[in-house]
């Protein structure tokens, strides 16, 4: 028997060696090939401002949208940061990241009086995070072996999701039941959109004050040993992080949104193909991706079915009421019949 079986180099140090270096490259690999699309940014906003190649000015922008978000994203989030300290400040970096590029495409939309498409563009936010990201998010999981989730986090984000599309669709169906006047309906959506903002703020209180011990759970040895590999950084930097993320976020988001006319135009792409298709895909990230790889399903829950509550009791309403603020009537909940009920299909 050997008299030190505890200290063996060959069989105990090239291991673990191999162990921590498979980690590392796990935890960096992933982000590491989205930051490689970076040199796209600027190739994006030469595109746009010489207008050398309308169906390319939007496909270079919609691809450069994805390195900023995953910077945005995961840049300032390093464990021990002095600005991620604070549980409010971590839950106003998920407000302010989860629907940032959705927000800043409704507003250039708006602004050019394309209510069709934003209107589509917003219910296919809900149903590419619905299915698309939870979809891939749960292929995540199943690659590590069985999992498990919080009951209480989904059927409180289930039920969450439920009242948000009841409040969308009701003005859809009374236009198409009631028929009421074309100020009635106005009010109406105006109105839902005003009760929904308080009701979005009351559930952050919920969620990050009151029962923040249900979103809590023990650290995986996994989680643990990656936040101690992180380094720590200051304010300083992950303010400047999140300024020069989102800047470049809004240039090519605001390129990509400018050019949709002219690609639809180019390519005989019909408003429906776009509004669900191919803008949605500016608003998904690979958290919920990310977080099914690290086996966390309530964090994959609470990125993708917490970013179609935040859609819907958000980020429609604010939407709705800067249109009221532009005097933009037809700014209204009353969307495409067709477009709510596969929404309201799918939240079934």
């Amino acid at each position: 028997m050997d008299p030190y079986p505890s200290f063996h180099p060959l069989k105990l140090s090239i291991p673990t060696v191999w162990k921590n270096a498979a980690k590392r490259l796990r935890a960096l690999s992933f982000r590491f090939y989205v930051y490689l699309l970076f040199p796209l940014v600027p190739v994006g906003f030469v595109l746009y401002y010489t207008r050398q190649h309308l169906i390319l000015i939007f496909v270079i922008n919609l691809v450069a949208i994805f390195p900023s978000t995953s910077l945005l994203d995961y840049g300032p989030r390093p464990s021990g940061a002095t600005l991620w300290r604070s549980r409010k400040s971590l839950a106003l970096h998920d407000v302010w990241v989860w629907n940032t590029i959705q927000f800043i495409t409704s507003i250039i939309l708006l602004h050019s009086r394309q209510i069709v498409l934003l209107q589509i563009s917003l219910v296919g936010g809900i149903l590419s995070n619905m299915h698309l990201m939870l979809g891939l998010g749960f292929v995540a999981c199943g690659f590590r072996g069985e999992q498990r989730y919080n009951a209480t986090i989904a059927g409180t984000l289930g039920a969450l999701l439920h009242l948000s599309m009841t409040g969308l669709i009701i003005p859809t169906a009374s236009n198409l039941l009631a028929k009421p006047t074309p100020f009635g309906l106005v009010r109406q959506s105006r109105g839902t959109a005003v009760i929904f903002i308080p009701m979005y703020l009351a559930l952050l209180v919920f969620q990050f004050k009151t029962h923040l011990y249900l979103s809590e759970e023990e650290l995986s040895i996994d989680d643990y040993e990656e936040r101690l590999q992180r380094k720590v950084i200051g304010i300083g930097p992950a303010t400047a992080i999140i300024g020069v993320a989102t800047t470049m976020l809004g240039f090519n988001t605001f390129s990509a949104t400018n050019s949709l006319e002219d690609f639809m135009v180019a390519t005989g792409l019909t408003k429906s193909f776009v509004g669900i298709i191919l803008l949605p895909l500016m608003t998904n990230d690979l958290a919920a991706v990310d977080a099914g790889l690290k086996r966390n399903m309530n964090l994959c829950l609470q990125v993708t079915i917490g970013k179609c509550v935040q859609t819907a009791f958000f980020v429609t309403p604010i939407i709705v009421i800067i249109g009221w603020g532009m005097k933009i009537d037809n700014m209204t909940l009353n969307f495409d019949g067709f477009d709510v009920a596969a929404l309201f299909a799918s939240v079934l």
